[in-house]
């Protein structure tokens, strides 16, 4: 006997899909087809219990709201999310043909026929296999933007930020901690590649926090509000970015993992006097995510 089951969840848009977990690939349950949903444009879903209402508007999933005509008309005031920074689209004659009302055109990135940015809710009731009792079932969802939550039945079972591959959900986390990790290792080298530049007369970190206008450049370790997300304590942090940073003199920057290394260790006390001493250092490992060296 199969159970019926209603599956509500808070996105933008997805590829969905249901599997229980260690079972054959064909043993899947697509979710594309119809769907219910709902703007929520003032961001009261979730206060408002709207998980536990049977939404009205319907959908189709896979695919986006603008692609299906739901969203608000374009129009030069919309505050784009990555910005209109060339003011010509709002001042040059050429453009003026495309602001006007009905013949909307940006031309600095592709543009859709609609326009929403914000929550949407998307519903549908669901056959669960009998088989599957007992089992852990997975949901996938591809290319959600930019928070996911979810619920089944009434009850939350989770959330997620930006899942930018399917099936990335219960590897998030571990995921999320490894590219930490490999950015806070591009810090330090970023750092150790200017302490061994001569004549270098101090370096410049662009910034720690995430900032959506950096470019290429090393930015995450902090959130937008400054708070930690675990990538490095600041203790680590020091070690190799502080007013006195130790530096050991190599006569080259590879070795094997079989190599036993002898260095020189250098520290500096006030510009005036020098210490030297050369420690054996342990025989190095390879390096992993969860590694707490």
């Amino acid at each position: 006997m199969n159970s019926k089951t209603s599956l509500a969840t808070v996105l933008l848009s997805s590829v969905i899909s249901l599997l229980p977990a260690a079972v054959p690939a064909g043993d899947v349950r697509s979710l594309d087809g119809e769907w219910r949903f709902a703007l929520d444009r003032d961001n009261r879903g979730v206060a408002e219990r709207w998980f536990g209402r049977a939404l009205a508007q319907r959908i189709r999933l896979p695919g986006t709201l603008s692609a299906q005509g739901v969203g608000d008309d374009v129009t030069p005031a919309i505050k784009w999310v990555g910005g209109i920074i060339d003011r010509s689209y709002f001042t040059a004659p050429e453009f003026e043909p495309y602001r006007r009302a009905g013949n909307i055109k940006v031309p600095f990135w592709r543009q859709s026929e609609k326009y929403y940015a914000g929550a949407a809710w998307y519903q549908r009731d669901l056959e669960i296999p009998a088989i599957w009792s007992g089992r852990r079932v997975e949901l996938t969802l591809e290319r959600p933007r930019w928070q996911t939550r979810v619920w089944l039945n009434g009850h939350e079972l989770g959330t997620r930020d930006s899942l930018a591959a399917h099936g990335m959900s219960d590897q998030a986390h571990a995921f999320l901690l490894a590219s930490g990790k490999l950015q806070a290792l591009c810090y330090k080298e970023d750092i150790e590649s200017a302490l061994r530049t001569p004549g270098m007369g101090g370096f410049q970190l662009l910034d720690l926090h995430d900032f959506p206008g950096q470019g290429t450049a090393l930015v995450g370790v902090l959130d937008p509000f400054w708070e930690e997300k675990g990538y490095i304590s600041p203790a680590e942090y020091s070690r190799f970015c502080n007013a006195t940073v130790p530096l050991a003199r190599l006569d080259r920057r590879v070795f094997t993992v079989e190599e036993k290394i002898e260095a020189e260790l250098e520290v500096a006390l006030e510009k005036s006097v020098t210490y030297y001493v050369t420690l054996p250092l342990r025989i190095i490992a390879l390096w992993a995510w969860n590694s707490t060296e």
